[in-house]
């Protein structure tokens, strides 16, 4: 039981996308809705959203942020020369129904044997929960971002 929870979960963790080729101008219409993960190289980790680009700078609405000179929260304008890796977050579903479905069949073996119903729902939702938990993290999946350069 246990190996066939790890079989159905493996697609969604070793998931691995090919860089994402877009051009500069056109990141804003396809970053809309989506969060944005830049990595800079004053080595600076920032995140939120994708507000706008010039032929030189970006716009970020920016929701968190690591390491040594971080932005605060809120609208900065930043040089485009500044990114050394830019990602995508996109977020599915599928992660969290296959997780949870797997919870419930293999919590339900478990729910059967204990020896009262309640033991047996609280095994159960534990299982369910944490089935659910691993699925959500395998939902928040990234891609790199290749800026194709201009011509």
């Amino acid at each position: 039981m246990r190996y066939l929870f790890l079989l159905l979960l493996a697609p969604l963790l070793l998931h691995a996308a090919p860089p994402l080729p877009i051009e500069w101008e056109m990141t804003t219409a396809a970053f809309g809705g989506r969060k944005a993960i830049v990595k800079l190289d004053s080595g600076t980790r920032i995140e939120g959203t994708w507000l706008g680009v010039t032929p030189t700078t970006f716009t970020m609405d920016v929701k968190r942020a690591k390491g040594k000179n971080r932005p605060a929260k809120g609208v900065h304008t930043l040089e485009r020369s500044a990114i050394v890796e830019l990602r995508l977050q996109e977020r599915r579903i599928r992660g969290r129904v296959i997780g949870t479905t797997a919870g419930y069949f293999a919590g339900m073996p478990l729910f059967w044997s204990m020896a009262t119903p309640a033991g047996g729902l609280a095994v159960l939702g534990s299982v369910m929960t944490v089935s659910h938990l691993l699925g959500r993290a395998a939902d928040k999946a990234t891609r790199v971002v290749h800026i194709k350069p201009t011509s």
